[in-house]
């Protein structure tokens, strides 16, 4: 696990040494702690796009999805963000989304730590990019109340981010914008318009057009002044 966090080269020799199948059968078969180590040094190889790609071909995905919900806390930390790395390649996307990975992320929402929440809300965001099929997957299973709860309350700038960028992703698509407004989202995501964080208030500025260009949810962000914070952000 540490040689994984020290270096690429590192990561390279372990790939190279067949480590990664090895790793991802611990995480099926090792004591807690066995799939907590293993568990932290996928995550750290999830780092290198060659190593994503070895994890996968080994069947990484859907043990690390097994973790998410029934290993230790730290366990499920490492297990997300490894899901949250892999994530960021279309195509593993794809594997992720195929294995019921957006269920067992947006369970973490509710439950998961706060590093556990923000890699399950940045995995969401990468799984909401461009694809409409997600988008509806993951509200389908209601997903869009949790992410605006954790814009609102979220122990941390990252899991906000990462909420708010999976809310401007599904606010592209018909339907979505309304289940945003039910959910409470539009107070929360002005209220990111008003904070120091760029990303935050970019991801924000991004859903709340969304439900702007809505015309049955336009209402909900005129009613609260929510176009001039718009105006004003955009200007």
């Amino acid at each position: 696990q540490m040689l994984a966090f020290e270096c690429t080269e590192n990561k390279r020799l372990i790939a190279e040494a067949e480590g990664i199948p090895k790793l991802v059968a611990v995480l099926s078969s090792g004591t807690a702690v066995a799939q907590e180590s293993a568990a932290a040094a996928l995550q750290s190889l999830t780092e290198s796009s060659d190593s994503q790609d070895a994890i996968v071909e080994a069947g990484g995905v859907n043990p690390l999805l097994t973790l998410v919900t029934s290993g230790t806390s730290a366990a499920q930390e490492s297990a997300a963000g490894a899901l949250r790395n892999l994530s960021a390649k279309e195509r593993h996307r794809l594997l992720v989304a195929e294995a019921g990975g957006i269920a067992y992320l947006i369970r973490l929402l509710d439950v998961g730590s706060v590093d556990a929440q923000e890699h399950a809300a940045l995995a969401l965001q990468s799984l909401a990019s461009d694809n409409a099929e997600n988008k509806r997957t993951i509200a389908q299973l209601g997903g869009i109340r949790p992410l605006v709860n954790l814009v609102a309350g979220g122990a941390s700038d990252t899991a906000r981010v990462g909420a708010a960028g999976a809310l401007q992703s599904l606010a592209t698509e018909e339907g979505n914008q309304a289940s945003i407004v039910d959910a409470g989202g539009v107070a929360p995501l002005l209220a990111l318009l008003d904070g120091d964080c760029p990303v935050a208030q970019e991801r924000a500025c991004g859903a709340c057009l969304g439900i702007a260009a809505n015309d049955g949810t336009r209402a909900a962000l005129l009613d609260v002044g929510g176009v001039e914070k718009l105006v004003r952000i955009l200007s």
